[in-house]
């Protein structure tokens, strides 16, 4: 029964590009205070190095997106959760020409896309 419930509490969360996560970034060797982010994806295929956009700190750049380890994240839903209003918002924040981010621009513009043919604000 250990064996069982030591293979179950290792079973880890899988991110994808999109999701909504929770985390303390680390900026200059400093850990900041805990924040909100985007998953843009996985640094070099790793499925335990995540690159995540902390959107409340403007737009898409190198400047405001850490590596974190998946440990340090816990998820919080995904970029579908948004309403239309959030979703174009943080798609024109996302359009800075970082080319990380420009999957999840696209899915963030058709979500709000489909948002407002729902009327959905």
């Amino acid at each position: 029964m250990t064996n069982n419930t030591a293979a179950a509490a290792q079973t880890a969360i899988v991110f994808e590009t999109g999701d909504i996560v929770w985390g303390r970034p680390v900026v200059e060797g400093k850990t900041l205070g805990r924040r909100k982010g985007i998953v843009l994806g996985t640094l070099n295929d790793d499925a335990d190095r995540i690159v995540v956009w902390w959107f409340g700190q403007g737009a898409a750049t190198a400047d405001n997106t850490t590596m974190m380890f998946r440990r340090e994240l816990a998820k919080a839903g995904d970029i579908f959760n948004f309403g239309a209003a959030r979703a174009e918002k943080l798609a024109g924040l996302a359009d800075a020409g970082y080319g990380r981010a420009r999957f999840v621009r696209n899915l963030l513009a058709g979500h709000a896309r489909r948002m407002r043919q729902a009327d959905v604000k």
